[in-house]
């Protein structure tokens, strides 16, 4: 009987540790989150491929207080139209609780963008 128990014991571990990954957030998510609860305000500084860091697309955003915050654009969740078209100089404004982010060109022209990091679960957008 023990002979038997062992195998069954290493085959039901191997199936609770190969099927955790679908207990636990995506990490494209936790931006998603991140991103809803923080307000973002200010001009592009700089725009840059991160090579050393994925290969990420990075925008650093000033704020007023002279803060820099960088926005990570990655390819699993690839945000390419919204990496294009914003330049440096342009404004940037996103609202807490809200994944629209609004640029507005040099020239006045604007657009907004739906930066959701396909997230497959946006049950936070209903929390309080």
């Amino acid at each position: 009987m023990n002979n038997f128990i062992k195998p069954l014991q290493l085959l039901l571990s191997l199936i609770a540790f190969s099927s955790c990954e679908m207990f636990m957030e995506p990490g494209n998510c936790t931006q998603a989150k991140q991103l809803y609860d923080t307000a973002i305000e200010g001009r592009i500084e700089k725009k840059y491929i991160w090579k050393e860091n994925h290969g990420y697309r990075v925008l650093e955003i000033r704020n007023s207080n002279s803060e820099i915050y960088q926005f990570l654009c990655g390819w699993t969740y690839t945000h390419e139209d919204f990496y294009k078209f914003v330049e440096i100089g342009d404004s940037v404004k996103k609202d807490v609780k809200s994944l629209d982010v609004k640029v507005v060109k040099l020239n006045n022209d604007s657009k907004s963008f739906l930066i959701n990091y396909n997230c497959p679960n946006m049950s936070f957008l209903n929390e309080k």
